[in-house]
């Protein structure tokens, strides 16, 4: 941990090879789901909750511009936010709750990713499951937000274990992640319902 938070070049390194297996386990996913998986479990937009990702993620992009600039800006804020508490004489606890925060919420990312890889590989060949499940866009970020206050619970425990800012910025992240998962789920969940409310109301308006 001391070398993590006092070695600027690590840490990003760290954050990058992290933001880079990320993507390339969403699109493995995503190509498990399309080649077969989804005649099993269907997601109403598809696998990918970012919505700045989705178009990409949706196309099987292994190569997307959109995220490599992501992954550039993030680096490089990574390394400037470095540079400014050297100047300002070093905080590692700083540093280390930033760090924390995107580091742990990665970790948190990629454990569903090795569990949706686990799970598509049985759907994919109809190995023990029957059937179709349709999963609604709002459900898919209610049941994420669940999946990310799961972890902030996990990390503030190892919080108050190992008073870590590290394992605390990984609770905050991952906290926040679910608020921003809920909120989009419940505005899924109005557009869903003021599409079916306009559908319905359509052949009434007409008719009148």
């Amino acid at each position: 941990m001391d070398y993590l938070i006092n070695n600027a070049w690590f840490a990003i390194g760290l954050w990058i090879l992290l933001y880079l297996s990320d993507y390339v386990l969403t699109i493995a996913t995503a190509r498990l789901y399309a080649g077969g998986a989804d005649q099993h479990v269907h997601y109403e937009k598809g696998l990918e909750l970012t919505p700045i990702h989705q178009r990409d993620v949706s196309r099987l992009r292994w190569v997307s511009p959109r995220f490599l600039l992501i992954l550039a800006l993030t680096s490089a804020a990574l390394w400037l936010l470095w540079e400014s508490l050297v100047a300002t004489g070093y905080d590692p606890q700083m540093f280390a709750f930033v760090l924390g925060a995107w580091l742990l919420l990665e970790a948190a990312v990629h454990m569903r990713h090795l569990r949706n890889l686990f799970t598509f590989c049985y759907l994919k060949g109809s190995h023990g499951v029957e059937g179709q499940i349709r999963y609604k866009m709002w459900l898919s970020y209610r049941m994420s937000a669940v999946d990310m206050l799961s972890f902030t619970a996990l990390y503030l425990f190892l919080f108050f274990l190992f008073d870590q800012q590290f394992i605390l910025g990984g609770a905050v992240a991952c906290c926040v992640a679910a608020v921003y998962h809920w909120i989009l789920g419940a505005r899924a969940k109005r557009a869903a319902a003021k599409e079916i409310a306009d559908r319905d109301a359509g052949p009434t308006a007409q008719d009148g």
